[in-house]
């Protein structure tokens, strides 16, 4: 069963009708100010949301500076730290090249060295040879000066070899004072005594001969050949 408000508000007296309108119009206004209100505070609400988006994307932005600034810096650390890694390699490679050359003279000198020992070794064997040639020269000049070549009746000959010389004495026979004995004396590179008349002991002319090889006394080495020839007549 519906009603007929119509109907209901004209047969309502003027009174009454007047407050009911007050009531009515006064509901109206408090719900449009609580609507407005809850507008009002929406407005407040998306604006305070929007400030906060705001907000939040300056911070966002300043973030993605800051990792920007970070990255760069990074980047340039990074690249400087390269280039000083590449700069040590650079210098490593260059010492290690200098190390190589170095090892590779020292090898070439150690080679050139040990190529050369052996002419050293010679010069050296060359040298001693001359040495003691000047001193035996000088020996055989002093017993040809001496009087031992007329008491031992020395008589020295060259002999087709050029670092031969042959030796003769006499005065060692009682019952003939011109018999003579003899020996080859072979100076080059070490001295051999050779062709001894008459034949003696070969230890016995090594000794003799190593110990000419110690004194380089050709005076004394002649005597002591003398008596070793006499021995054998």
């Amino acid at each position: 069963m519906s009603i007929d408000h119509s109907k209901f508000m004209t047969d309502l007296p003027a009174d009454d009708l007047d407050k009911l309108r007050t009531i009515s119009d006064s509901w109206a206004d408090g719900v449009k100010t609580n609507l407005m209100e809850q507008i009002r505070r929406g407005h407040d609400e998306l604006r305070r949301i929007q400030t906060a988006q705001q907000s939040t994307r300056t911070q966002i932005e300043a973030v993605k500076a800051q990792h920007q600034s970070l990255k760069s810096e990074r980047d340039s650390k990074a690249q400087k730290l390269e280039k000083e890694w590449l700069a040590k390699q650079a210098e490593v490679e260059e010492l290690r090249g200098h190390i190589d050359s170095l090892k590779a003279q020292m090898v070439n000198s150690v080679e050139q060295s040990r190529s050369l020992d052996p002419q050293i070794d010679s010069l050296e064997k060359e040298l001693l040879q001359k040495q003691n040639d000047v001193k035996m020269q000088k020996g055989v000049n002093t017993v040809l000066q001496s009087k031992y070549q007329s008491l031992l009746g020395l008589r020295i000959e060259a002999m087709e070899e050029e670092d031969e010389l042959q030796f003769f004495m006499n005065n060692i026979d009682a019952s003939d004072y011109d018999r003579e004995v003899s020996f080859v004396l072979t100076l080059h590179d070490d001295y051999c005594v050779k062709n001894c008349n008459p034949k003696v002991p070969k230890e016995e002319v090594d000794g003799i001969i190593s110990e000419l090889k110690s004194s380089h006394e050709f005076g004394s080495f002649l005597k002591q050949m003398r008596s070793l020839l006499k021995s054998r007549i």
